[in-house]
């Protein structure tokens, strides 16, 4: 399978307007996972939320478990999710 660069992947914006002010700007997001991310990771992120791939086919695509994916998946989310916040202390001032 070819890799997925990040000029590919499309940031998905919420339907719900509420959730706009959360979500952080997609060039930080892009930043972070390829700091802080995984090659594995990063693959893995972008097929399933930038292309919204479900576990199970993205398992089939790599030829590993079910299992594999979702650990990599929550691991890697992991990893954007805590520098998102640590970012966000230091904007705030914290």
């Amino acid at each position: 399978m070819d890799k997925i660069s990040f000029d590919e992947a499309r940031y998905i914006v919420p339907q719900d307007p509420k959730y706009h002010s959360r979500i952080a700007p997609a060039r930080m997001v892009r930043q972070i996972m390829q700091d802080f991310t995984t090659p594995r990771q990063q693959q893995m992120l972008l097929l399933y939320f930038y292309q919204q791939k479900k576990m199970t086919e993205i398992a089939a695509m790599l030829g590993v478990n079910k299992s594999t994916v979702s650990r990599t998946v929550k691991r890697g989310l992991s990893r954007v999710q805590r520098q998102l916040r640590f970012y966000m202390e230091q904007e705030n001032g914290r």
